[in-house]
């Protein structure tokens, strides 16, 4: 029987690439606005419900978030394409 001798090469562990800046103010403002727009609907969509003396729903409230919430996000990504292009360029490898 042959003996070999494996060598294991250095690994520096991974390697991340900052793609401009490192400034993530925008993104957390958006996402503290996108945050505060979903809790709003919440509650205005509950407040109005209470107002109008329905019963609570969780799941309509829920289903309506999410709707928010879906609506907000695809704003919030267009904002930060129009503001931020770098992070969406696609001839990155």
């Amino acid at each position: 029987m042959q003996q070999t001798s494996h060598q294991v090469a250095d690994y520096a562990g991974p390697t991340y690439v900052q793609t401009g800046g490192g400034d993530r103010s925008l993104q957390l403002t958006l996402w503290l606005c996108w945050t505060a727009v979903v809790v709003t609907a919440g509650v205005v969509r509950w407040h109005a419900n209470a107002v109008a003396q329905l019963p609570f729903h969780p799941l309509a409230l829920m289903v309506h978030c999410l709707l928010v919430g879906a609506a907000g996000l695809l704003v919030m990504t267009k904002i930060e394409q129009c503001l931020e292009p770098w992070r969406f360029d696609e001839d990155r490898g």
